[in-house]
């Protein structure tokens, strides 16, 4: 009978610390049942972490690629408005020279029709017929 009061008297100790540190037995127990509850997971687990891992350098990749080719476009584009504008310089110079057209010879609405035209952002035929209207020139396309 002796060891039954002690025994009960141990437990109701346990159960009053129980009690008063309830978080701290909490605390411990949620690993312990999370590892209980994944250890057979665990390889289904790194496959789903290697799976989106994957997934996401795929993404990565994608968008330095996407990347990559929008550089390229915008390159190719400012590279053809520098020959464009190289082009139009050539074509102006030819037309002064062969028709002796010396900007201080023009009219002033003929400046301005010239200085409208080029600072414009024009396509190549805009300025070709921009510049015969100008300079009176026919033009056959």
């Amino acid at each position: 009978m002796i060891s039954w009061l002690a025994t009960k008297l141990f437990l109701q100790k346990i159960l009053l610390w129980c009690k008063k540190y309830w978080q701290v037995l909490l605390g411990a127990a949620i690993p312990i049942i999370l590892y209980v509850v994944s250890s057979g997971k665990n390889r289904q687990l790194q496959e789903v972490l290697e799976k989106t891992k994957e997934a996401h350098l795929r993404d990565v990749d994608a968008l330095e690629a996407s990347h990559k080719k929008q550089l390229e476009i915008k390159r190719q584009e400012i590279e053809a408005k520098e020959l464009a504008a190289i082009t139009l310089a050539n074509h102006i110079s030819e037309i002064e020279i062969e028709y002796n057209v010396n900007r201080k010879d023009l009219s002033n609405r003929k400046k301005k029709e010239l200085d409208r035209l080029l600072s414009e952002d024009n396509e190549a035929e805009e300025v070709s017929t921009g510049l015969a209207n100008i300079f009176g020139i026919d033009v056959k396309s």
